[in-house]
């Protein structure tokens, strides 16, 4: 994937992140900054990994339909606001890591529902 071809796909996240931050269910995504959050799109993340969260910017599996990573762009959302609201939790969470994964996987499945039920791009 190229630099144009990923710049779109970063837009077409950041756009379906926007409409859904007009939702209750990703209101809270509106307590972040998010927008300035540096997000990367990657070929060379492993196997099973779809995107991670680290030092401070997201880094998403390159995809060439941003509706199949937007989940997993809100799971890491997640990530960065359980940092921002909790930092203590957040690192106990990294050493018990299902502490923190569950809600951020609870965010993913509630993203997904809401993106497979929308018309947008």
């Amino acid at each position: 994937m190229n630099a144009v071809e990923k710049d779109e796909i970063l837009r077409q996240l950041k756009h379906m992140v926007m409409n859904y931050c007009q939702t209750d269910k990703g209101r809270w995504i509106t307590q972040l900054e998010w927008g300035k959050i540096p997000v990367e799109l990657r070929d060379d993340l492993k196997d099973d990994v779809m995107g991670m969260y680290s030092f401070g910017k997201i880094i998403l599996r390159c995809s060439y339909d941003a509706r199949l990573i937007f989940s997993t762009y809100v799971h890491e959302l997640r990530h960065r606001w359980q940092w921002v609201t909790n930092p203590i939790t957040y690192i106990i969470g990294k050493v018990i890591r299902p502490l923190i994964e569950r809600d951020a996987y609870r965010q993913e499945n509630i993203a997904d529902d809401w993106i497979n039920n929308q018309n947008i791009i």
